[in-house]
Formats: C-alpha cells, structure tokens, sequence
C-alpha cells in the first residue's frame, strides 16, 4: 500500500467524543463508558483518549468505570440497568460498540431518565435511530465510509500526478481540509482527517444506513 487513509485518529475522535457528552453534562457529574471489550484496542484508545482529555478539562466530570458490553445490546442495557440502582446520580453515559448506547439508552429511557442523563457514542441511525427520535440517546458519532472512500480517490488521483501528500493539506473534502500524515507501525504513512460525523435527531434523516 501507498498510503492508509483514515477518517480520523483514536485519540482524536475519543476526544470528540468526550467534548460532546462534557458539554450535554454541563461540564460536570459522573459517566460511564462502554466498550465492545476490555481488548478491543480501538474502543479502548477512544475512550483513554477521552478521560485523559476530561481529566485536564473538566475535572468536575468523575469517571465512575469502563464497562464491556461484549458487542450486544442487551448486555449494556443489563448492564446500564444495575448501574442506574448503583449510582443513581449518573449524569452521563459514553459508548463504543453501535449497540452501547442502545442498550443504554433504553433502560435509561425505561427508568425515565432520557431527560436527566446525557448519552453519545459511536452508533449509526439504523441502531440508534428510535431513541434519537425520543432523545433517550442525544448523539451518535460515527463516519461515512463512502466519503472516506473518496478521500482513498482523492489521494490515489494526486499520488498519479506525482501530487506530495504532506501535513495540513486539503483534500477538498469536509473532514478533510487539513489531513495529518503519520508513519504506522508496519512503515506506511497513513492520512488521517476529522471525519467523523455527529448523528441527532435533526440531521438523522442525511445518514441512512
């Protein structure tokens, strides 16, 4: 391979991530977070990501633990159902898998909570399209892969000009106006953008997949 093109870094979108629940948490109370398993190394990236950033931001935020939910929904919604009678003041709940804050967002709808407890994650609407609608889950993030797809074009179509593929260039494309080029482990530069998408119930409807 020439180059791997990616839509964003870990550290980067498990930041994203973290801004959009601090921010539906007013900056402030205890969270969760889910991941599909406690090896999954890009859950786990995203969401160490995600404390080390809240940690130095809003350090009013208190992680109360990291939770597997071993990729199916009825886990993380049993177990988001035990968390609710352990730590009934939890004001924020963060997902990995597309089914944590489905899960979650059912018990906590379930328990009448939609309005008093933030949830974002990575999802899409096919998984998290109902409780986008009755705000039981505020923001699922996500990428499109057919606009990274184009960017895999975009770099092709420049390397065969003869094109330098640098930092900070753009693409032309959202998410990827000022790309980062970073060497991965196996010795092939891999361009990473900001692409990721933020799914609510507004803007559902553009996603259907």
């Amino acid at each position: 391979a020439d180059y791997d093109v990616e839509p964003f870094d870990n550290v980067g979108f498990g930041e994203e991530t973290l801004k959009e629940l601090a921010v539906r948490m007013d900056g402030k109370g205890k969270y969760v977070q889910f991941v599909g398993s406690l090896t999954n190394a890009s859950h786990n990236e995203w969401t160490d990501a995600a404390l080390a950033y809240q940690l130095e931001h809003y350090p009013e935020m208190e992680l109360v633990g990291k939770y597997e939910s071993k990729e199916d929904l009825e886990v993380a919604y049993n177990v988001m159902k035990d968390l609710l009678k352990t730590y009934p003041d939890i004001k924020g709940v963060s997902g990995s898998a597309a089914g944590d804050v489905v899960g979650a967002g059912r018990a906590i709808e379930e328990m009448g909570l939609s309005d008093q407890i933030a949830v974002v994650g990575t999802s899409i609407p096919s998984y998290a399209g109902e409780l986008l609608k009755t705000g039981a889950v505020d923001l699922a993030m996500s990428w499109d892969p057919a606009i990274v797809g184009y960017a895999s074009n975009v770099v092709a179509y420049k390397l065969l000009k003869g094109e330098p593929i640098t930092n900070g260039l753009d693409l032309g494309i959202p998410g990827y106006e000022s790309i980062k080029v970073e060497e991965n482990e196996s010795g092939i530069p891999v361009v990473y953008g900001s692409g990721w998408i933020k799914i609510d119930a507004n803007n559902m409807d553009d996603y259907p997949f």
